[in-house]
């Protein structure tokens, strides 16, 4: 399973209250929240931008060959 958060681009800080200031959390930070440390890969992606698309596409594509080898070790197709 690949765990994809796309909209990065639409991200708003949430305020608790009007006195508090929000703080934007950057792709690093989100990478290393804990909603990427559930052992699966996690890529936060921005369609609308194109952001961090080759990556997902690498990751995808690499997932996809890890399988196809399992399944048809014989097979070198994709690689």
């Amino acid at each position: 399973m690949i765990t994809v958060f796309n909209k990065i681009d639409a991200y708003q800080p949430i305020q608790v209250h009007a006195e508090d200031e929000a703080h934007q959390l950057t792709l690093e930070e989100f990478k290393n929240s804990w909603m990427a440390n559930n052992n699966s890969p996690a890529i936060f992606i921005s369609a609308l931008h194109k952001e961090n698309i080759d990556e997902f596409r690498k990751l995808l594509y690499d997932h996809i060959v890890a399988i196809h080898s399992v399944r048809y070790p014989y097979d070198h197709l994709l690689y």
